[in-house]
C-alpha cells in the first residue's frame, strides 16, 4: 500500500540521523531505490572504516503498515547469519541503546514509521550482471545453501513466528503469492537480461514449478 509509503526530504533524513543517532550534519546522504520502504545511504567522513576513512550507513525508514514483530524477526535472522560470519546488513543502535526508533511524520501524526540505521553493504544489483556466468550461479549457490544452513540452527520462538505472520497478512510480497509471478513471466521476455539469457524464464519456471509441489495448500 503505498499511502504507507514514507517520504522524508534529504533535510528530514539529516535531521532523524543526529536527533536519534547523534550523526552530525558533516555527513552526506543520498537516496537508494526503493519500494514500499524509504532507504538513504549514508555516508560519515572521518569515522575509523575499512576503506577511504568513511563509514557507510542506510538510513531505512519502514512503510506505515511494517510492524515491529516483523522488523524485530528480520532482526533476529540477521544477527544470527552476521554471528556466523556471514556477509549481512545489521543495525546500530540509536542514542537511546534502541535498534527500532518510532517517527512520527511531522505532516501527517497519525502516521508512525519505524526507523533504523543499518551497515551498508556494497554491492551490484543481480539484474544487472549480464550475462550473469556459471562462476556467478556457482557462488549464488554456494551462499544460498550456507544461509539456509546457517539458519537451521536460528530458533525464534513460536509466538515471534505467529505475531510475524499475523502482521505480514496482506502483504504481497509474502511465500505464499509466489506463483502468481507465473503469467508475468512472458511480460519480461524482451528484457535485456532475459534476451542475453534465453533460458532464464525456463529457469524461474522449473523453480516455481518445485516450489508449487511443497507451497501450501
Amino acid at each position: 500500500e503505498k499511502s504507507g509509503k514514507p517520504n522524508l526530504s534529504q533535510q528530514q533524513a539529516k535531521e532523524v540521523l543526529r536527533q536519534y543517532w547523534g550523526i552530525g550534519e558533516e555527513c552526506r546522504v543520498s537516496r537508494i531505490e526503493s519500494y514500499d520502504d524509504q532507504n538513504w545511504k549514508v555516508v560519515v567522513d572521518g569515522e575509523e572504516e575499512e576503506e577511504g576513512g568513511r563509514r557507510n550507513y542506510t538510513l531505512k525508514i519502514h512503510h506505515a503498515e511494517t510492524s515491529k514483530h516483523t522488523i524485530s524477526l528480520i532482526e533476529r535472522v540477521t544477527s544470527h547469519l552476521k554471528a556466523h560470519n556471514i556477509t549481512t546488513t545489521y543495525s546500530f543502535p540509536s542514542l537511546n541503546n534502541e535498534m527500532m526508533v518510532e517517527w512520527s511524520d511531522p505532516t501527517n501524526p497519525n502516521k508512525t514509521h519505524i526507523l533504523r540505521l543499518l551497515y551498508y553493504v556494497p554491492g551490484r544489483m543481480l539484474a544487472d550482471l549480464t550475462p550473469p556466468g556459471k562462476h556467478l550461479y556457482s557462488s549464488l549457490g554456494e551462499l544460498a545453501a550456507s544461509v539456509d544452513n546457517t539458519l537451521t540452527s536460528c530458533h525464534p520462538t513460536q509466538q515471534e513466528l505467529e505475531l510475524a505472520a499475523k502482521h505480514s497478512q496482506g502483504n504481497v510480497w509474502i511465500l505464499d503469492n509466489a506463483l502468481l509471478v507465473k503469467p508475468f513471466i512472458i511480460d519480461h521476455s524482451q528484457s535485456p537480461q532475459v534476451m542475453s539469457n534465453p533460458r532464464l524464464p525456463q529457469i524461474v519456471n522449473n523453480v516455481l514449478e518445485n516450489y508449487s509441489k511443497i507451497a501450501p495448500s
